[in-house]
């Protein structure tokens, strides 16, 4: 076998590592994807038994995300809020439209 072959030989390997690297954290946002994707789902149907309004420390509970993604989602108004003093409030219907958008997009 040529030098070049073995080149070859081991750029071929850590391709094909490299590949299944990739499909390994794929499948582990897909799997996280799928379980937001459960968690939105099972939030919409208990709509009736969120709260009128909801800090940020619910909503992240509710989404299964950080409270700085909550602020940064809010900051950006993706999820509308208001503010009581320092605090940041979502109403639940403020949220579940969120809920709604996601669910179809």
């Amino acid at each position: 076998m040529s030098a070049q072959s073995k080149m070859m030989e081991v750029r071929a390997k850590v391709l094909v590592e490299t590949i299944e690297g990739s499909l390994e954290e794929l499948k582990k946002v897909l799997t996280d994807y799928g379980e937001r994707i459960e968690t939105l789902e099972s939030v919409s149907q208990a709509n009736v038994q969120l709260p009128p309004t909801m800090s940020a420390a619910d909503v992240s509970k509710y989404l299964g995300i950080t409270r700085s993604k909550v602020y940064d989602l809010l900051d950006r108004r993706i999820i509308k809020s208001a503010k009581e003093g320092s605090r940041r409030l979502v109403f639940r219907d403020d949220f579940m439209e969120y809920i709604s958008q996601k669910r179809r997009a």
